[in-house]
C-alpha cells in the first residue's frame, strides 16, 4: 500500500493546462495566476514521487504509520514529500529559466541574501497539498518530522493564494460528503488528516492563522453548522475567543456554532485515537453552543448574586451581543441576559447604546477583540462600496481600529493642520483623542462608538485589507502611514508658500514668518542640491 501512494494519473489528474483554464480571466494578473497554479500543481507530483522514490522516503512513511494513518488516506489527501537537503527540487524542476523564476515567484524557492543563488524552502517536510474549491492546488504546507520549530511552514502568498482565505480539508470534505452538514475546524493539518482517518471526513484547518470571517464566510457558503475545536489550556481559550469575535456577525438564522475543548495534553488526534469515532462524535454533538460559551466567557468569576457582578456581566457581554445581526439568536441572548441579571429586557435594550456610547473597558478576563471582528466590518464595507484607492490615512484609520494602543505613538497636533483637507484624515484625529481619551479601550468598543453615533458611513475605509497578521509589522506600516501624512502636511504648506510667492513677486526673506523662512530656506536647498 505505502509503496504506491501516488501515481502519474493522480498528478495528471490536478493538472490544467492553459487550454482547460478559465479563458475567461483575461487580465495579466489572471493569466499570471493560472501559470502559477500550474507550476505549482507539477511540484505536487514531484512531493509524492519522492514520498514513492526518494531513498529517505521511510522516515516519512513511518512516521505517517505512526500515527497511523494508510496509505490510501494519504494518497486521498495527495501528501508527498519534501527530502533533506538544499537543493533537490532546484536540481529536479529548476533548472530551465522560466520554470526557476516561477518556482522563486511561487515561494518553492527562496532566493539568498546575497542574490547568489536559491534554495528549497520546504525541506525534510512532509507536504500537504492545499487546495482551492476546484481542488486544484494553489499552494503547500510542510510539517516537520520532528520537533523542531516552526512545525508548519506554508507557501508564501501569491495572485492565487492567500492563506487568510482558505481552508485546509475543505475540497477533501466536499468530495467525502455529498451534502456537508457540518464542519469540524480544528488546529492543524495532521489533525485534519487523522479525523478523516478515523470517519470524520469534515474536518478543516486553518493555514497557521486565527479564525477569521472570512474563514467563516467559507464554512457557512457549504453548510450551516461549525465546531471549532481547541485544546483546553489558555492558548486554545484565546483562539476560541478569536474564533468567537469572527462568527458572531455572520449568525443568521439556521446557522450555529459550538466550542469543543480538548482535555489538557490532548489534540484531536490523540483523542480520537483513544477513544475511538463514537465516542468523539458524542464529544462534538455535546460541544457548547454559542450561547453556552459566550455567557460562561463573561461570567467566570463572577457572582449573579451581586448587583455589582450582575451590572459587570451586562457591560462584558454587550459587546459581543451587539455584534450579532437583528434577529431570533440576538433577542433570545438578550433575554437570556435578562433572566440572569433580574433586569427587564427593555430596560437591557435602552442600556445597549448608552454602553457602546459610553465604551467600558473589559476586565482582563473579557479579553479585547482583535483583527477578527474588524476584519468583518472590512469585508462587508468593501462588498456595500465601490474599491477604494489606498491612502495613508485610511491605511491608519484601519489599523488604528485593530491596534488602538498605536494611538499614544501619534503625535496628533501635527496632524490637526490637515484636518481640513481630509475627512479621512478629521476622522483619524478623531479616533486618536476617542482611544487617548478611554487608553484602555477596545475593538469592539469602538465599532460601537462609532455606530451608537452613526458613522458607519465613514467607515468605508475598513474594506482595506492589513498587511499580515504580524502586529510589529502592522505598527511600522501604521507609522510610515503617520510619516507619509506629515511629508503631505509639508507638501500642502509648500504649495501654498509657492502660491504666496506667485502673487507678491516683492516678498522679501526678511519679511517672511520663521515658518515660511525655513520653508524657502528647504526649497531653495534642494534646488542647489
Amino acid at each position: 500500500k505505502w509503496g504506491k501512494i501516488s501515481s502519474e494519473k493522480s498528478g495528471e489528474r490536478a493538472f490544467y493546462p492553459m487550454s482547460k483554464c478559465d479563458t475567461s480571466r483575461t487580465s495579466i494578473q489572471g493569466q499570471f495566476s493560472v501559470i502559477i497554479t500550474q507550476n505549482v500543481l507539477d511540484n505536487l507530483f514531484y512531493y509524492q514521487q519522492q514520498l514513492r522514490q526518494h531513498p529517505q522516503k521511510n522516515k516519512a512513511i513511518d512516521y505517517l504509520k505512526q500515527r497511523g494513518l494508510s496509505g490510501e488516506i494519504a494518497k486521498a489527501f495527495g501528501i508527498g514529500y519534501a527530502p533533506p537537503g538544499w537543493d533537490n527540487l532546484l536540481k529536479a524542476l529548476g533548472q530551465i529559466p522560466e520554470q526557476y523564476k516561477l518556482l522563486l515567484e511561487t515561494g518553492m524557492l527562496v532566493e539568498k541574501e546575497d542574490h547568489s543563488g536559491s534554495y528549497d524552502r520546504f525541506r525534510d517536510r512532509l507536504m500537504f497539498p492545499i487546495r482551492d474549491n476546484r481542488g486544484r492546488v494553489i499552494g503547500f504546507g510542510g510539517r516537520v518530522l520532528n520537533d523542531e520549530k516552526p512545525k508548519y511552514l506554508n507557501s508564501p502568498e501569491t495572485p492565487v493564494f492567500h492563506k487568510q482565505q482558505e481552508l485546509y480539508g475543505l475540497y477533501e470534505a466536499r468530495q467525502a460528503n455529498r451534502h456537508l452538514e457540518r464542519l469540524l475546524m480544528v488546529e492543524g493539518y495532521m489533525d485534519v488528516v487523522a479525523m478523516a482517518q478515523f470517519g470524520i471526513t469534515w474536518a478543516v484547518a486553518t493555514l497557521g492563522t486565527s479564525a477569521g470571517t472570512t474563514h467563516m464566510e467559507k464554512v457557512f457558503r457549504h453548510c450551516n453548522e461549525v465546531i471549532f475545536c481547541f485544546d483546553g489550556d489558555e492558548a486554545g481559550r484565546k483562539a476560541a475567543h478569536r474564533a468567537l469575535e469572527a462568527v458572531l456577525p455572520l449568525m443568521k438564522a439556521g446557522r450555529q456554532a459550538k466550542f469543543l475543548f480538548l482535555p489538557d495534553g490532548e489534540d484531536p488526534d490523540s483523542l480520537v485515537r483513544k477513544i475511538g469515532t463514537e465516542k468523539f462524535i458524542w464529544h462534538i454533538d455535546n460541544a457548547q453552543t454559542l450561547s453556552e460559551y459566550l455567557f460562561s466567557l463573561h461570567a467566570k468569576g463572577l457572582d449573579l448574586n451581586r448587583t455589582d457582578d450582575k451590572a459587570r456581566l451586562i457591560s462584558n457581554i454587550m459587546p459581543h451581543i451587539h455584534l450579532l445581526p437583528t434577529g431570533a439568536l440576538q433577542e433570545l441572548l438578550l433575554r437570556s441576559l435578562s433572566e440572569k441579571t433580574g433586569l427587564p429586557i427593555d430596560d437591557i435594550k435602552m442600556l445597549e447604546g448608552d454602553l457602546a456610547k459610553e465604551a467600558p473597558v473589559a476586565p482582563d478576563k473579557s479579553p479585547p477583540l482583535t483583527t477578527a471582528t474588524t476584519h468583518y466590518r472590512r469585508e462587508q464595507l468593501a462588498r456595500d462600496t465601490r474599491i477604494l484607492k489606498r491612502t495613508p490615512a485610511k491605511t491608519a484609520l484601519a489599523l488604528l481600529i485593530v491596534h488602538p494602543e498605536l494611538a499614544s505613538t501619534t503625535d496628533i497636533e501635527g496632524l490637526k493642520p490637515l484636518a481640513t483637507t481630509s475627512e479621512d484624515i478629521q476622522l483619524l484625529i478623531e479616533l486618536i483623542e476617542v482611544i487617548l481619551a478611554k487608553p484602555d479601550i477596545t475593538t469592539a468598543q469602538l465599532i460601537g462608538y462609532w455606530q451608537s453615533y452613526n458613522k458607519s458611513a465613514l467607515l468605508r475605509f475598513l474594506g482595506l485589507e492589513l498587511v499580515g497578521d504580524d502586529p510589529e509589522q502592522q505598527k511600522r506600516e501604521y507609522l510610515d502611514a503617520i510619516e507619509k501624512l506629515s511629508l503631505l502636511y509639508q507638501k500642502e504648506k509648500q504649495a501654498s508658500f509657492i502660491e504666496k510667492i506667485k502673487n507678491n513677486t516683492t516678498l522679501k526673506i526678511e519679511d517672511m514668518s520663521t515658518e515660511e523662512r525655513d520653508i524657502y530656506l528647504s526649497i531653495f536647498n534642494k534646488k542647489t542640491n
